[in-house]
């Protein structure tokens, strides 16, 4: 067992939901703070050691999603949003996350830049699968009259390992031409969002368990002629 697996063990043991209910305390709200004014003494041990006294606990409501970016990484990233939260007197500062029993880590939470929703970070999930890969047949270097013109096309694969279904973001990117002499000409299929500013692909997949989709995408880059340009 890894030294951060133990440590996830032990941390998800320390804040299992059988610990000590929290202290009591009476919540007075400011016009801008939050003070939470605990109502019982609370008996610290003088042994020099930091130690967390549970105040509240709350169950949020969330929606989750998951986002993926193959090109950078392989590794799809889990995020928890949730709409109703305003009830619950949050504060900046650190918070502690857990997900399906498993305690993940820390994050920072941060109210201030937040409007109607909040959204939370879960980290890494290896129950998604991704790869990509360059599609061979469409790779292509045409020479003609001083003129070169040069196609890429990939392959992205998503693969659903977990129980449950999930909804996946999947990001990637073609080239924009900041010159008009530089033509590009795409080949995306029906569904894909195409961001023409920054050349940004998204599009949203809904894999049930046990389930693997595929998209495929493409581009040709004409450059003026005697130009070369170099192709990811």
């Amino acid at each position: 067992m890894s030294s951060k697996r133990q440590q996830n063990e032990e941390e998800s043991a320390l804040y299992r939901q059988d610990a000590p209910a929290p202290v009591p305390v009476n919540t007075e709200r400011r016009p801008t703070t939050v003070v939470f004014d605990i109502e019982l003494p609370y008996i610290i041990p003088a042994d020099g050691k930091a130690r967390d006294v549970e105040i509240k606990r709350h169950d949020l409501p969330a929606t989750y999603s998951y986002l993926a970016v193959p090109k950078f990484s392989l590794t799809a990233f889990l995020k928890a949003t949730v709409t109703v939260w305003g009830p619950y007197d949050l504060l900046n500062g650190e918070a502690q996350l857990f997900f399906e029993g498993t305690y993940l880590g820390t994050t920072t939470l941060d109210v201030r830049n937040t409007n109607d929703t909040l959204e939370l970070s879960l980290g890494r999930d290896a129950g998604v699968l991704e790869e990509r890969s360059e599609t061979d047949e469409y790779r292509k270097r045409n020479f003609c009259g001083g003129r070169v013109t040069e196609s890429r096309g990939y392959t992205i694969s998503v693969r659903n390992k977990k129980e449950q279904p999930l909804k996946l973001a999947v990001l990637d990117q073609v080239p924009v031409s900041a010159d008009e002499d530089v033509n590009v000409k795409l080949k995306i299929p029906v569904g894909i969002s195409h961001e023409e500013k920054t050349g940004m692909l998204t599009w949203t997949l809904n894999l049930a368990p046990g389930t693997e989709q595929k998209v495929n995408f493409g581009y040709t880059v004409k450059p003026p002629r005697n130009r070369r340009i170099l192709l990811e």
